[in-house]
């Protein structure tokens, strides 16, 4: 059961106490996580193969150096902004029609 505990012990021979000791311990949930703790292998280089990776033992760590692309690369980043998808431009738009409109009426062209 998942709890904590504590044990205390005593050692003696005959009727004389050589030692006596104790402690606690806690004891966690169940995890069927750790049931099966070893490294298993072969379905670890199937999920490689299949997705495209690489598995790699301690013995066998070095390669990684020699199969990583180590260049330094410049990567541009563009981004387009589509005026007349903005609500920005068409109000600014609509505002110089109607300041047109108000000129040409204050001076009596319309």
């Amino acid at each position: 059961r998942p709890g904590e505990y504590a044990f205390r012990a005593r050692a003696s021979i005959g009727e004389r106490r050589i030692g006596e000791a104790g402690g606690a311990f806690t004891v966690g949930p169940y995890s069927l996580e750790f049931e099966n703790t070893k490294m298993n292998e072969p379905l670890l280089r199937r999920i490689a193969y299949r997705s495209g990776g690489a598995f790699y033992t301690p013995d066998t760590f070095g390669a990684i150096l020699e199969e990583v692309d180590l260049e330094k690369k410049q990567v541009a980043h563009l981004h387009k902004i589509r005026l007349w998808d903005g609500w920005g431009l068409f109000a600014a738009l609509i505002a110089l029609l109607c300041a047109e409109w108000t000129i040409r009426r204050r001076w009596g062209m319309i």
